[in-house]
């Protein structure tokens, strides 16, 4: 199985996000946790699911909240290069790329 990693700033990204839900309603940060890692557990299964993004990339929507799990497949993993709010600036994460 290919393994999957992710950006530093990606897990920082999605630990955020938890929080931020978990703020709003008990369980909501937990759930959104629990969506993204169904993602990358389906990335894992198909490097190809979601659809084509900018650079190389590709994404998937979290069911039911505003976020994007932005992904690349390497020949020897998966990189998550960042958990987004979809409304925020687009493309802010691009930098990380030349760093993986």
């Amino acid at each position: 199985m290919i393994p999957v990693e992710y950006h530093p700033d990606a897990l920082e990204e999605l630990a955020d996000a938890a929080c931020y839900c978990e703020s709003l309603q008990t369980g909501l940060g937990k759930r959104l946790h629990r969506l993204v890692q169904q993602i990358e557990a389906e990335i894992v299964e198909h490097s190809e699911t979601g659809f084509i993004h900018d650079h190389g990339t590709r994404m998937r929507l979290v069911r039911k909240f505003p976020y994007g799990v932005i992904f690349k497949s390497y020949s020897d993993r998966i990189l998550i290069v960042a958990v987004t709010h979809l409304s925020r600036k687009p493309g802010y994460w691009r930098r990380r790329l030349s760093s993986s």
